[in-house]
């Protein structure tokens, strides 16, 4: 059956709280894509190939309760530089023609490329940051009979602050990477090359054999654990304290040495290699190596025996420790989060973003002075009580009024004395400074719209109170509800004349709204108000309002990130508009996300920023202002 724009628009208009909702810590990658500081070698990879790469990732580190999120929209930059670019810097003294075993050197320390990779993946605070370049290095080419600079391979640590991969798709070799960032070391051992080749039982070509190696390495005293030293990340913690150890990993030899024996590394019917070793004093051991071909970690095919690529609940263990007590534990640290969204038209903007109270209030009043008006405002806690501003202005005056940071018995008669007055509310907020003080802020501005308002009211009063003035011939124009402490929720609302053919849910539950919400939409009704908030513990309940008036409206709510990303980029293929978005909370800073799509007529394209830190937000919003946009939707939230 064809399955045209018109069947799609109506089966999205019923996907509301059908996503699943996890709870993983999520980790934010940042691709930075690097080419020479001419254009040339520049990386193929696309932001398709690195979320597919990031979804693998997904399924592998699932166990260590971690999900990496990613949006192709602001996820990747483009930054031409030789320094990001390659691996190694040489001199101009660096011999190309030095013998083979004499490579021309790479300064380390101090090693500028690395210097530099480290100054830019710190301007991404909370991301995990991914270089794709081509690494360029010094290899010997023996066709030519000298070294030129050559494409590295990816690597990573524990360590630096980035992963470093090749200028190509990632595939799966990218959730590799991102284990020896969060810690993991190879599960396979790396003997001196130069004595023994471990691809061979026996010794072969001038080098020592697995034979040999074994008992050149082991004791007598531990013979019974010979294995063990083909156990890299059981022995690598006597030697990287801050590498947890791994106690569940198998002894591997790697894949060549099955080769190399007649065994095909993906039948699953040869998945051991037993052997003896004699051992000085004429005993042997048999032994047999069981090693497991899908832990991410090696470097074995993880593809052709068709299971899925993993690691052990002790690696899963270690990516814990990493994240919560070692050097990587920034990535799922509570942060305050800036989103928004811009569409075309210059505004005349102006912004003010994480301001503190003594230079907001000013600063809000001197852009009123210049004969602007607010469009945005938000007041939020980044900790212990520390409340900042957000707020955007554009060109024209409009008699504003304000009052910011005001206590609930001077708030009510203020808003009273600007009703008097003739003005009408454009934005009210209700947040706690700490230990249930709550504020309010509030902006009028000129024009007596017949506004109604109630502050502060329970639910079990805010519910007849809705109904009596929607039967009244009123609409909604703004509505909150907050906690005042240990699930105390208290709702504020405003209605102005004006019959809408309004209906409302308060205080709904997610899988209740979700039919509720497909209710409305087909009775030709549009979404004006949702919001969701906590009663306590994760209890999220939600509140709604729509009006009459068929939009095509489809939502989501209670989404993680990707789930998200995804389906605003599929709404926005088939030529509709993101109209309300709100993140928020679930509980232990899991960030779950709402958004509300309407039929987009008039082609309106829009750009957008998720979930980014205060510096690259404010660059951003910079950049979108000069390009002419004016911000249709802004919010911060905090979480991990």
């Amino acid at each position: 059956m064809r399955f045209t724009k018109k069947k799609m628009i109506a089966a999205l208009a019923m996907q509301v709280a059908l996503a699943t909702l996890s709870y993983a810590d999520t980790i934010r990658v940042h691709a930075i894509l690097a080419a020479m500081s001419d254009g040339s070698d520049a990386p193929t990879v696309t932001p398709e190939q690195i979320r597919e790469a990031l979804r693998l990732a997904n399924d592998v580190y699932k166990t260590a309760n971690v999900e990496f999120i990613f949006d192709p929209a602001s996820d990747v930059a483009t930054i031409p530089s030789d320094l990001l670019s390659q691996d190694c810097t040489l001199s101009p003294a660096a011999d190309l023609n030095a013998p083979m075993g004499t490579p021309p050197a790479c300064p380390l320390p101090p090693n500028p490329n690395n210097d530099e990779r480290t100054r830019v993946a710190q301007m991404y605070p909370g991301k995990l940051v991914v270089y794709f370049a081509q690494g360029k290095t010094p290899v010997w080419d023996a066709g030519a009979g000298h070294w030129v600079m050559g494409g590295g391979g990816n690597w990573s640590n524990h360590v630096d602050p980035f992963v470093r991969f090749g200028p190509s798709a990632p595939g799966l070799t990218l959730a590799h990477e991102i284990g020896h960032y969060l810690h993991l070391v190879h599960t396979f051992p790396a003997p001196d090359a130069a004595v023994y080749d471990i691809s061979h039982l026996n010794d072969a070509g001038g080098k020592k054999g697995v034979r040999s190696f074994i008992v050149d390495s082991v004791a007598s005293n531990n013979r019974a654990q010979a294995l063990d030293i083909f156990d890299q990340d059981l022995s690598i913690c006597n030697s990287a304290p801050t590498v947890r150890c791994v106690t569940d990993t198998p002894p591997d030899p790697g894949p060549q040495l099955f080769s190399n024996e007649g065994r095909d590394p993906c039948n699953a019917a040869q998945g051991t290699l037993p052997f003896d070793v004699r051992w000085p004093d004429g005993s042997v051991a048999s032994l047999t190596f069981a090693p497991d071909r899908e832990n991410i970690m090696n470097y074995w095919d993880k593809t052709c025996r068709g299971q899925p690529a993993r690691i052990t609940p002790g690696q899963a263990a270690g990516v814990r420790d990493a994240l919560e007590n070692q050097n990587r534990a920034h990535l799922i640290a509570s942060k305050v989060l800036y989103s928004a969204v811009w569409e075309p038209n210059d505004r005349g903007t102006r912004r003010a973003i994480g301001w503190a109270f003594a230079d907001f209030v000013p600063r809000f009043d001197t852009e009123i002075a210049d004969g602007r008006h607010v469009v945005h405002m938000q007041a939020y806690d980044v900790g212990g009580g520390q409340i900042r501003w957000d707020a955007v202005w554009e060109l024209g005056n409009r008699r504003t009024t304000r009052a910011l940071g005001w206590a609930f018995t001077d708030i009510v008669p203020r808003f009273d004395a600007e009703i008097a007055a003739g003005r009408h509310l454009v934005h009210m907020q209700a947040y706690d400074l700490g230990g249930g003080q709550i504020r309010w802020d509030a902006v009028w501005e000129s024009g007596g719209n017949g506004t109604t308002r109630a502050l502060g009211w329970a639910f079990n009063d805010i519910v007849p109170r809705f109904d009596e003035e929607i039967a009244a011939g009123r609409h909604l124009v703004h509505m909150q509800a907050y906690d005042l402490g240990g699930g105390q929720i208290r709702w504020d609302a405003v209605w102005e004349s004006g019959g809408n053919g309004t209906t409302r849910a308060l205080g709904w539950a997610l899988q209740d709204l979700s039919g509720r919400f497909a209710q409305e939409t087909a009775a030709g009704h549009h979404l004006v108000h949702l919001q969701a908030y906590d009663l306590g513990g994760g209890q999220i309940r939600y509140d709604a309002v729509w009006e009459a008036g068929d939009r095509g409206t489809s939502g989501v709510m209670g989404w993680g990130f990707n789930d998200f990303v995804s389906r605003n980029e599929q709404e926005t293929a088939i030529g509709r508009r993101l109209v309300h978005q709100q993140a928020y909370d679930v509980g232990a800073g899991q960030i779950r996300y709402d958004g509300i799509w309407e039929n987009n007529p008039d082609g309106v394209i829009q750009s957008r920023i998720l979930r980014e830190s205060i510096y690259r937000f404010a660059d951003r919003f910079n950049e979108e202002t000069r390009l002419g946009r004016h911000v249709v939707y802004m919010q911060a939230v905090v979480g991990r």
